[in-house]
């Protein structure tokens, strides 16, 4: 506070005797403009201390500037009025020079920040301050507002007054500015460098701050454009306007490192376009317009490629290519884009190589021509790309050369048996100079040994087999020894030993290392018939050891019963030891094998003629190849953060299956004479927090950095501020829930929304088979169509240090039921990390049955917004009487100002809409909409209807129920701002069976087709269900559910392309015996869903009576490890009764 005096007073008359005796302040012009100058010569500390002085003598603006900041209720609350009698007594010339001021010396602190010699600790202190700078331009900028302007009229007026016009000029270069401070603190350069979607990104609260900065500088800038007809400085506005362009550029980048990558592509779309359409008359010279056009397609590029849009991507790195190439050759331009030019060829080159290993092992299977000669070209346009950048950039060519050998490699190696050889062998000769540079400049990496090893012998390069040798062993030394070597399955571990076991075998006296080598790789692949047939053959003929090598050949066919070459040997030893008649009948088993066996058929010739001798002069082969089925690259997966990306973000769940069983009879010791309750299925432990998950993607306080010594696992009675734990204490409703460390408010948000409901309630807190006596509760969730439920104990994760709940818990400690169904949805997946990021509708289905939609909010549809939250039932509302229910919640991903208290990307509740009376508004309608932060603390919405927001008179207080506490998440805001802050209601639809027909299946989407070019033949391919509704006006709901990530990440690691198709069924009707539809025509399309890659997906329409054709569809086939995951679960839901026939392909 600048004065002791300004502590909250109710007294409006206080302030206005406080800003009489401030009233006569000289302005300090001169002074201002002496630090422009300093500012200007890159003085910057003596600017910003000359600025500060200059600051100081502004008084009364100082002070009403930092009440509004710092929310004094005692000033917002003040009468209208009596802001009429400040707004005299304060120069409006002077608020729009302290603008100026402030926001020159947040450019000093921003700009010093440069300076090399500043530590980190410093710099980013400099940056705070700008950043307070600047948020003090803004806070001027609504003070201003509040003072001359009424609510409703400001937006015309506003822009033909010269002072204010330039006060929201200031504002709006202070949001851009604010949020580059923001931006800048990642320590990020202007062209991003991206891997193109590999790397684990994570979302920053500073980044999404910025995003919202940025967004409210656009928002200001497009309201400038559409009133520049009125502006009262037309030149100053356009100029200013010219910078818009920058605007989308830096929330675009925002939007990348954030992961949402749909919106950072809009952001680039617009300034692409923005700047295409640039007029020559403009400042932006053609160079300049180049320039800002490869950094827009770049960065276009790098979110294409993190959605795995991989051809729009590669075309935009090449457009960003081509602007590069457009400068005249040794300009300005050409030299100051020289650093982005060669990360858009590294880029191109990465994406290239990327849609090459997605597509490579198609072209082995189909033999795709036009594929194979797509790759072809891209592995060239890769390898040059990657040389160029070698060539520019020659102090760092380390990643370009091993992504390069990698690239040629990947192809040599899938190529190999369809190819010219001579293709093949330039691959790899070419890897070979890539793998010795690298081996320069990282002796300590395995692989590079390893791939030299492979390509020389491809190659015939090194006839030495003891220097080939020598590779491996500095290989395997390495990777035995170095972190990389962790990454490598056993697998590949088997077949780096079972090369070299090749390799010794050549060199002289080596065979008992070869036989080593053998044996080791055996160990690492119990099923490696190679390994057990060469190592058999060296007993056999070098160590003259017959049992032995009669042991591992029988391993071999035991794994492999056809395998004809290792019976034969069998053949040979047996006549070695002269055993004949087991070499007859081994000779018989080949036969039976392989009847024109002219080897087997010659063998039993000769045991027939007692020539004998003849069979152990075969000569033996030592088998050499074998598949590299695995890439040897550690493989990473990306993370998403916004809903949009959420697909990504669960990463390896536990994928053990939860049986339905009741695993009673397993206790922990005796309580009060009972065995306490011990669920088996999700014991306290690292698995059950985090699955295979990742720990540093895991949310926890930061002093946990333990997942076994940093939490303990505590019954209620243990647990920190519990002394009457019970299930529920006062009932229960929406205040109850506290989210906790995990990033899960979709459940959360979830949990407040049913707690409303008792009905609700009842159905997933199945009291009636809980027994808190011994600590046993069972709850039950909706899953593929059926009621699934979960039995767990009352062992809670807690936080070792404190004892206190680590995830949610109830606001009064004692009450149980939030921490144990949060531990229930945890046990149904397999564990907690499995719950982080989600979709609140998801959550609603799982905890209701209910059918998802989806509406999303602008001001264009208030009206259906309102209808929509007015039809969420009252609080404790008997929903057996009601038709049917929606509940729901709402998500902002663009988000307004930052200042508003409401959090981007997060899921809140809707709780109830309210329209008060208008004789306690003075006639106005204003319509309320009530909401709830899962977070449940202070982090809440501040604008207008906010809790301490001066609109509430006391009766209106009383009205809503006098529920207002700045700490508890809740709040209100009005229906216009609702339109403005939130981009998308999701929520469900609850059906109840008494009032509508329900119709529920399960079946699987077709694995077997693939006509990428024709999407209709593959949709006929699939099963259609023949809907037969004999009403009129018959309300019908068809949902479509595929297999859910969550249970096992490894077998499916994102949603699919779903969607559910409409038709009009055309040919005569015959119940289940009706044909199938073999054509699709244009004019039976009811209902063409866009493909979603969603859990779930919906139709819902009104229908006249007639016959109708529902038919799922998966996109592209579903690549998993089961056919489990190719499931899907279809509901039907009718207002009237239809009959339903499934016509399966």
């Amino acid at each position: 506070m600048a004065s002791s005096s300004f502590i909250i007073n109710n007294d409006d008359e206080y302030y206005i005797r406080v800003l009489e005796n401030n009233s006569s302040i000289p302005l300090q012009r001169t002074q201002f403009q002496s630090g422009t100058e300093l500012f200007q010569k890159k003085q910057y500390d003596r600017a910003i201390d000359l600025l500060s002085q200059c600051l100081n003598q502004f008084q009364t603006e100082r002070i009403l500037l930092e009440d509004l900041d710092g929310h004094n209720s005692s000033f917002i609350q003040l009468s209208s009025s009596n802001w009429k009698q400040i707004a005299a007594l304060v120069d409006k010339s002077s608020l729009e020079l302290v603008a100026k001021v402030l926001i020159t010396r947040g450019l000093c602190f921003y700009n010093s920040t440069l300076s090399s010699s500043l530590s980190e600790s410093d710099r980013e202190l400099k940056f705070q301050k700008a950043i307070h700078d600047f948020n003090n331009v803004c806070q001027h900028f609504k003070l201003y507002k509040k003072l001359y302007f009424a609510e409703n009229e400001y937006e015309y007026l506003l822009y033909k007054d010269w002072e204010a016009l330039n006060l929201f000029l200031s504002s709006m270069k202070a949001h851009f500015l604010e949020a580059r401070c923001l931006q800048q603190m990642k320590e990020r350069s202007p062209l991003r460098l991206s891997n193109g979607g590999d790397d684990e990104l994570s979302s920053s609260p500073t980044l999404e701050t910025a995003i919202t900065c940025f967004s409210e500088a656009i928002s200001m800038a497009k309201d400038l454009k559409q009133h520049l007809d009125i502006v009262a400085n037309v030149n100053n506005c356009t100029a200013t306007l010219e910078q818009l362009p920058q605007y989308f550029l830096n929330r675009g980048l925002c939007y990348n490192d954030i992961a949402s990558y749909e919106l950072a592509i809009s952001d680039f779309t617009t300034l692409i376009s923005m700047t295409e359409k640039e007029s020559s008359s403009s400042s932006l010279t053609q160079a300049k317009k180049q320039s800002q056009l490869l950094i827009a397609y770049h960065n276009r590029g790098i979110a294409h490629a993190s959605e795995r849009h991989y051809n729009e991507a590669i075309e935009d790195f090449t457009i960003a290519i081509s602007c590069f190439n457009s400068f005249t050759e040794n300009s300005s331009e050409k030299k100051q884009n020289l650093e982005n030019y060669v990360q858009t060829l590294n880029q191109r080159a990465r994406i290239l190589q990327k849609y090459i290993a997605d597509h490579i092992f198609e072209c082995k299977s189909s033999k795709d021509e036009k594929l194979t000669s797509k790759i072809v070209k891209y592995k060239k346009m890769a390898c040059d790309d990657y040389d160029l950048v070698i060539k520019l950039n020659p102090s760092n060519t380390y990643p370009y050369r091993f992504n390069a050998s990698q690239l040629l490699i990947l192809v040599a190696n899938s190529m190999d048996h369809f190819r010219p050889k001579q293709e093949i062998e330039e691959s790899y000769l070419k890897a070979i100079p890539h793998l010795k540079d690298c081996i320069s400049q990282k002796p300590s990496f395995f692989k590079l040994y390893l791939d030299l090893a492979r390509c020389l012998q491809k190659t015939n390069q090194n006839k030495n087999s003891e220097e080939l040798v020598n590779l491996y062993d500095k290989s395997i030394q390495l990777m035995e020894t170095e972190i990389e070597g962790k990454w490598i399955s056993k697998t590949q571990k088997a077949n780096i030993y079972f090369e070299r076991g090749v390799l010794n075998n050549k060199l002289p006296d080596k065979a008992d290392q070869s036989i080593s080598d053998f044996t080791k790789a055996i160990s690492f692949n119990s099923e490696f018939t190679d390994a057990y047939f060469n190592r058999a053959l060296i007993y056999y003929l070098k160590k003259k050891k017959f049992d032995l090598s009669m042991q591992d050949l029988r391993k071999v066919v035991e794994i492999n019963p056809n395998d004809i070459e290792a019976h034969l040997e069998i053949v040979m030893i047996s006549v070695e030891l002269r055993k004949f008649e087991d070499a007859k009948k081994v000779l018989q088993t080949i036969l039976e094998l392989d009847p024109d066996n002219a080897i087997a058929l010659n063998y039993m010739e000769h045991l027939r003629n007692h020539t004998e001798s003849e069979i152990s002069s075969r000569s033996h082969v030592m088998r050499e190849e074998h598949a590299f089925d695995e890439d040897m690259e550690a493989q990473k997966k990306k993370k998403g953060t916004s809903d949009k990306s959420l697909k990504n973000l669960f990463k390896r769940k536990d994928s053990k299956s939860r049986e339905e069983k009741d695993p009673s009879e397993e206790h922990e010791q005796s309580s009060n004479g009972k065995k306490l309750f011990f669920d088996p299925n999700f014991p306290p432990g690292t698995k059950s927090l985090l699955g295979t998950g990742n720990l540093a993607e895991f949310q926890l306080p930061a002093h946990i950095k333990n997942l076994e010594t940093g939490i303990v696992w505590l019954r209620p009675h243990e647990i920190a501020g519990v002394t009457k734990p019970s299930l529920f204490v006062d009932g229960h409703d929406f205040g109850d829930v506290m989210q906790g460390a995990l990033g899960n408010c979709w459940i959360m948000s979830g949990f407040s929304i049913v707690a409303n409901y008792p009905h609700l309630m009842k159905k997933i807190i199945l009291e009636s088979k809980c027994d808190p006596s011994i600590g046993k509760y069972t709850f039950c969730f909706f899953k593929e169509g059926e009621s699934k439920q979960v039995v767990i104990d009352d062992l809670i994760p807690c936080d070792a240090l404190s004892r206190s709940y680590l995830f949610s818990c109830s606001r009064d400690s004692n009450e149980l039921w939030v921490p144990l169904l949060e531990k229930a949805y945890a046990s149904l997946y397999g564990n907690y990390y499995a719950l982080m990021g989600g979709h609140l509708k998801d959550s609603l289905v799982d905890l209701t049955g209910g059918i998802p939609f989806t509406c999303k909010v602008s001001s264009q549809n208030i009206e259906e917004i309102w209808n929509l939250v007015c039809s969420l039932p009252k609080q404790n509302t008997d929903l057996t009487r009601c038709k049917s229910i929606k509940l729901m919640g709402a998500r902002s991903e663009t988000s307004a100002s930052d200042f508003t208290g409401i959090i981007n990307f997060h899921a809140y509740a809707i709780i109830e809409a309210i329209e008060l009376p208008s004789h306690l508004t003075n006639g106005k309608r204003v319509r309320l909409i009530k909401m709830k932060n899962p977070w449940a603390n202070s982090t809440e919405w501040r604008g207008d209807w906010s809790d301490s927001s001066s609109l509430w008179t006391p009766e209106l207080r009383k009205f809503v129920g006098n529920q207002f506490n700045t700490q508890d998440g809740i709040f209100f805001m009005s229906l216009e701002y609702f339109a403005v802050q939130w981009n998308l209601i999701e929520g469900v639809e609850v059906f109840n069976p008494s009032n509508w027909s329900q119709y529920i299946t399960r079946g699987f989407f077709d694995a077997n087709i693939r006509s990428d070019n024709d999407w209709t033949a593959d949709l006929l391919e699939e099963t259609q269900f023949l809907i037969e509704n004999p009403t009129d006006n018959n309300r019908i709901i068809i949902s479509l559910a595929q297999f859910d990530t969550r249970y096992d990440y490894d077998k499916k690691n994102t949603d699919s392309c779903i969607a559910i198709h409409l038709l009009q069924y055309d040919k005569p009707f015959a119940g289940r015996n009706s044909s199938r539809i073999n054509k699709i025509q244009k004019k039976s399309i009811l209902v063409q869903n866009e493909y979603m890659e969603d859990r779930e997906v919906v139709i819902d329409k009104v229908l006249p009576a007639g016959t109708y054709v529902a038919i799922p569809h998966e996109y592209f086939t579903t690549n998993c490890a089961d056919a489990e995951c190719g499931s899907y679960t279809l509901r039907i839901v009718s207002e009237k009764k239809v009959n339903i026939f499934e016509l399966k392909p």
